[in-house]
């Protein structure tokens, strides 16, 4: 699995979707995972709402998100996001689980006994 820490400016920037992936700038996910956050930018909700919307596999870990652009006021897109069936809401001891599931892991990190480490994700990169 590659993976990237997001960045919302950039997103709003040079964020796209297309095919059920979502794109930043030459990078492209068919799989994304919010963190526990308590906002997202409105541009961030609709981008994650095409990207579910086109067969984006989106995964939330728990407590969701509650604000857009730090109100607390309820919006649509963040509600649609959250409803969507493309949208997995789990705790974040399930992550590598669901991350299994999808078949989207490409290498474990095992301790000194073989024991995998279940609290590490790993950042692969390919090269041209």
């Amino acid at each position: 699995m590659d993976c990237d820490l997001g960045d919302e400016i950039l997103m709003q920037r040079h964020g796209f979707t297309k095919n059920g992936k979502l794109g930043i700038a030459k990078a492209v996910y068919d799989v994304v995972v919010i963190p526990q956050v308590d906002t997202l930018l409105a541009s961030t909700c609709g981008l994650l709402l095409k990207f579910l919307e086109q067969g984006g596999r989106l995964i939330v870990i728990a407590p969701v998100p509650y604000m857009v652009e730090g109100s607390c006021e309820k919006t649509d897109c963040l509600e649609a996001v959250l409803e969507h069936s493309g949208c997995n809401i789990i705790p974040e001891e399930k992550l590598i689980e669901l991350l299994d599931g999808m078949g989207v892991r490409e290498c474990r990190l095992l301790d000194e006994n073989g024991q995998e480490q279940k609290n590490l994700l790993t950042l692969t990169c390919e090269r041209e």
